[in-house]
């Protein structure tokens, strides 16, 4: 059974989103510095998310899993951000943590929590939805 037109709107707003941020990270791999492993977090998480939004549209009780790869992906990003705001290093990408590159004068580190957040915020509206229904 297909999930509901909300629901609809909800997971392909997920998927684009996830998919946006996927395709960032691989635009930043190769064309301007390699990831650190906090980014690579970041990207793995972020390929569950789609993996799972896809699914989801097969079935509505697979979204539930979705918080997993959120917290994940929501924790490296804002251990990367902490490191950038709080570290007086400039070297990208030294050892473990990385300063990430900008894009539009933003870095993409604060993209991708923009990301995450656009994707929590996504899912609340949904579950806030689906509670005044009841």
């Amino acid at each position: 059974m297909l999930p509901k037109k909300a629901t609809d709107k909800t997971i392909l707003s997920i998927i684009i989103l996830s998919f946006l941020s996927l395709a960032g990270s691989f635009y930043t791999e190769f064309y301007k510095y390699p990831p650190c492993s906090l980014c690579l977090t970041i990207r793995y998480s972020m390929i569950a998310i789609l993996l799972i939004a896809l699914l989801s549209i097969l079935s509505r009780k697979i979204k539930f899993i979705l918080i997993l790869p959120i917290t994940i992906s929501l924790w490296a990003d804002l251990k990367l951000i902490k490191h950038e705001m709080l570290s007086s290093e400039s070297n990208l990408c030294e050892g473990n943590i990385c300063q990430t590159p900008e894009f539009l004068g933003i870095r993409l580190s604060i993209w991708a929590l923009l990301i995450i957040l656009s994707i929590i915020t996504i899912l609340l509206l949904d579950i806030i939805r689906k509670l005044k229904k009841q």
